[in-house]
């Protein structure tokens, strides 16, 4: 165990701002370093059209992409049993090499290594992130 569950965002059957949760942990046990990238910075920043951006996966290991939509309304499929679920206000990376299936959970960084978002949903020709400043609300988290 690296963590305790710390805070989650259900989700409802309208429109959804986030897929998101925070594990708190002890220091001992975990590093602020992203692999391939290091340490972010403090700053967000929002997601703009053509920003270049990278993030280091569980699947795909370091990629990089660019924001080619914002403010995106998608439908995401949980599978069997879970069901449909709407976004809104989403930003879109691609190309769809971006990420794969366990992806999920990566932090979107711009190319100062600036929080941008978190990756959460793909197929094979783009990425869904949510915005971070929707997470750090979502969540009642600050950098």
């Amino acid at each position: 165990q690296i963590g305790t569950l710390n805070s989650f965002v259900r989700f409802v059957k309208g429109a959804n701002k986030v897929d998101a949760a925070f594990v708190a942990s002890n220091t001992s046990l975990i590093s602020a370093d992203i692999l391939d990238i290091g340490t972010p910075t403090t700053t967000s920043v929002n997601p703009v059209v053509n920003m270049a951006v990278k993030k280091s996966g569980r699947t795909t290991g370091l990629t990089t992409g660019t924001v080619s939509t914002i403010n995106a309304t998608v439908l995401v499929s949980y599978g069997a049993g879970c069901g449909v679920y709407k976004f809104v206000n989403q930003f879109v990376v691609t190309p769809g090499s971006f990420s794969a299936a366990g992806d999920s959970g990566s932090p979107v960084m711009d190319a100062n290594s600036n929080p941008v978002g978190l990756l959460f949903a793909g197929s094979s020709t783009s990425t869904i992130c949510n915005p971070i400043s929707a997470v750090q609300s979502a969540l009642g988290l600050t950098f």
